[in-house]
């Protein structure tokens, strides 16, 4: 080991540090070298490792450095090169916009030649040329505004055209309807007699009594189940009709009763309408029955009618009748309640000289038809009952001193005779029209 002679040599010292530093010591003599070592090696290896670390931070301070130029460097770039792009796209516009003006400024200063007719040229500014676009702009955009508004008003005037055939065609059906309507009354009441002529059938001395007859629509109404129940005709479902002579109580008046039952097989709408219907007109009974409806609408019907009874009896006339009709609906029935005032007529009277009892005379006539679902069969089944009573009475409205005819004498003279005579001609009506509902029903 000759380069331990001159300890003061530098290269000599180098080396030796080199030689330490590339030795290899094992793991099991780490701990005998560590303490037999001199306090020289010792303090070698202490510089040697610190001058190793010292140069990694240095290198690797050197490698941050070169890497965050490079990084700035490319951010450089491409910064410089997105300016230079964008400094060039406007030059570009700039340009573009200068001829654009440079353009308009000369065609607004620039003349225009045209030949005119005689072949002479004329120059036309452009200014003249401008004032003309805007008047050609102005008179097509008025145009445009009065074509939109003519556009509107012709939908306008279709929509209306077509409502208008609507309602012709409507009203074309009404009065065929109308029409026809008065054919088929013409048939159902026929032509009027010649005892009729001259009277009106809208109003008569009787449909004063209307009024009246509405109240006791009602009335009859609130006593119906009474009356059914001593009509004679009995609750069973079987067909019936009985024929009674009654005299009130209260008022000591006779009165004729006439009650029917029939068994229906439709069910209780099929029949309603059917009743209702058949209500609104009768056919002819007695001598004449002229029939005019006053009012008709879905629950009650208005009417006023002439009724001659009796042609070969001189004290008997042409009565003035009204009628007052009302339909009540509950849930499992429906009530037909009608009502009527029967008066002879007042003129008549007078000018015949006729005895004063004629012309107090007042004929009354109340009817209930009572129609309820069958208790065997409900749904398709229904019972029909009726009740009919006509009876004569007194106006003590009209009655004065110088009638000196008691109720007695006016019953058994007048009354009697009219009520024999429409409760035979009734009896034949009821009869007639069950045995239909019957014949129906079979």
């Amino acid at each position: 080991m000759s380069f331990l002679i001159s300890p003061s040599d530098p290269e000599t010292l180098a080396e030796a540090l080199a030689f330490v530093d590339g030795f290899d010591f094992p793991d099991n003599d780490s701990n005998t070298d560590a303490s037999s070592g001199s306090s020289d090696s010792g303090a070698g290896t202490f510089v040697e490792s610190h001058k190793r670390r010292r140069s990694d931070v240095k290198v690797a301070d050197t490698h941050e450095k070169a890497k965050s130029r490079r990084k700035n460097a490319v951010y450089s770039a491409r910064l410089r090169a997105k300016k230079k792009n964008e400094m060039q796209t406007l030059k570009e516009q700039v340009e573009q916009l200068q001829m654009q003006l440079d353009r308009l400024k000369s065609a607004h200063t620039l003349p225009s030649s045209v030949l005119s007719g005689d072949g002479r040229i004329v120059t036309m500014t452009s200014g003249s040329s401008i004032t003309d676009t805007r008047l050609w702009l102005k008179e097509a955009t008025a145009q445009a505004y009065q074509r939109q508004q003519a556009e509107q008003l012709n939908a306008q005037l279709k929509v209306l055209l077509a409502k208008v055939v609507k309602r012709s065609r409507t009203m074309q059906d009404a009065f065929q309807n109308l029409q026809s309507l008065g054919c088929e009354i013409k048939l159902a009441v026929g032509a009027p007699s010649t005892i009729l002529a001259g009277f009106s059938l809208r109003s008569n001395d009787a449909t004063s009594y209307l009024e009246q007859l509405r109240e006791y629509a009602d009335q009859m109404y609130a006593s119906a189940p009474e009356v059914f129940a001593t009509s004679g005709a009995g609750a069973v479902e079987s067909a019936s009709f009985v024929s009674q002579i009654k005299r009130d109580l209260v008022s000591g008046r006779r009165f004729v009763q006439l009650s029917s039952v029939t068994p229906l097989a439709s069910d209780l709408d099929t029949t309603s309408r059917m009743i209702w219907k058949g209500m609104q007109l009768r056919d002819n009974k007695c001598s004449t029955y002229n029939v005019h409806r006053l009012h008709v609408n879905t629950s009650s019907i208005a009417k006023s009618f002439f009724l001659t009874l009796g042609d070969d009896d001189p004290t008997l006339c042409t009565l003035h009748g009204a009628a007052f009709v009302r339909k009540f609906e509950e849930r499992d029935r429906i009530l037909y309640i009608w009502t009527t005032a029967m008066v002879p007529p007042r003129q008549e009277v007078e000018d015949t000289n006729t005895n004063s009892k004629l012309r107090l005379l007042c004929v009354r006539e109340k009817g209930w038809v009572m129609l309820s679902r069958s208790i065997k069969n409900p749904e398709h089944e229904s019972l029909l009952r009726t009740c009919y009573e006509v009876s004569s009475e007194l106006d003590t409205k009209q009655q004065d001193a110088s009638c000196a005819t008691t109720e007695t004498d006016y019953s058994d003279h007048i009354g009697n005779r009219v009520i024999n005579l429409l409760s035979s001609e009734l009896r034949g009506f009821h009869e007639r029209i069950q045995n239909k509902l019957l014949a129906g029903t079979a």
